[in-house]
């Protein structure tokens, strides 16, 4: 059964779901994930977005959520004023895509520090959007032991920000038990996720993860880099590092309050990060002014739109 946003459609300015609302979450979400707010933009519309786009005020739209603005935003028709005052200069022209959904853009951006992004998105109708590409590397790997181990993973890391120049976004994943990349190595990112969860239940309460936080700042991965990651998993309880989905305990109907961190699926005691502790957790990285939050894996929550999804908690949280 659909919900009652699917019958009315998201809360906007319009005139159109797919070719206003969306367009203004493509252009929020590139801000969001250029980290900083753009001074210079260029916006490449394809298909339906370039043939009827401004009629329906897409190119306003996009514009609009590049300045931070939502769907519901009443300035999103005075977008192209509203950039004249924040100082973004922008250009919009069509583009020829292949295999593209046909309410696509491709929004080219920078911002005042020297940061770009490139990210192609498209508007699924209801305010919905997929982004496609994005412009970036994470490098995931584990497990750095020895010495040696290390001094070879950071000139990997160096070399790979050779080959990919500044244009790049490039990231490293780490672990607790393994982040003793070169301080050269720590220079040559744009951030460094922490993996604070794993098969062990030691891993999961607040104090171990707030600990780990404070060891790789230490060690001297500096705040401003370091973006602290949570579970949407759970794990056995007796060590057997037997792992399930969050979901999975929601759709048997495990879950009954905010606060709990542990249930019994299928004869087994998995413990787990429940709403409050994402809550907890994210607010901890706010408070010590890391870079931001990830999770493993959004593939195991609940729908963002359910009041008991993990990721829809860690966003709110963030959003105070």
């Amino acid at each position: 059964m659909g919900s009652i946003f699917d019958i009315l459609g998201p809360v906007m300015v319009g005139p159109s779901s797919s070719h206003t609302a969306g367009a203004a979450r493509i252009g929020f979400i590139a801000r969001a994930l250029l980290g900083t707010p753009p001074v210079k933009a260029a916006i490449h519309l394809y298909g339906s977005f370039a043939e009827t786009g401004a009629g329906h005020g897409t190119d306003r739209a996009l514009v609009g959520g590049l300045l931070g603005m939502k769907p519901d935003d009443e300035r999103l028709p005075f977008a192209f004023d509203e950039a004249k005052k924040a100082g973004l200069t922008y250009t919009i022209d069509e583009i020829e895509l292949r295999d593209a959904h046909p309410n696509t853009a491709v929004i080219e951006a920078w911002s005042a520090d020297g940061k770009d992004l490139v990210m192609q998105a498209s508007s699924l109708g209801g305010g919905r959007i997929m982004v496609n590409k994005l412009d970036g590397i994470d490098l995931d790997f584990e497990w750095a032991e020895t010495e040696k181990e290390y001094k070879d993973y950071s000139l990997a890391i160096l070399k790979m920000r050779e080959v990919l120049g500044d244009k790049y976004l490039f990231s490293v994943s780490l672990h607790p038990v393994s982040y003793k990349i070169s301080k050269e190595a720590i220079a040559a990112v744009d951030f460094i996720s922490l993996q604070c969860y794993g098969p062990s239940p030691v891993r999961f309460p607040m104090e171990k993860y707030a600990s780990d936080i404070q060891m790789v700042l230490a060690y001297g991965i500096p705040k401003e880099k370091l973006v602290a990651g949570v579970p949407f998993y759970g794990v056995t309880k007796n060590g057997s590092k037997k792992t399930e989905a969050y979901f999975s305990f929601v759709q048997d109907g495990l879950i009954t309050t905010p606060a709990q961190n542990e249930v019994t699926y299928k004869g087994e005691v998995y413990v787990f990060d429940g709403q409050d502790h994402i809550r907890t957790k994210t607010r901890y990285a706010m408070e010590q002014q890391l870079k931001g939050m990830m999770s493993w894996d959004l593939a195991t929550d609940m729908p963002l739109k359910d009041s008991r999804s993990l990721f829809r908690t860690m966003l709110e949280e963030l959003g105070r």
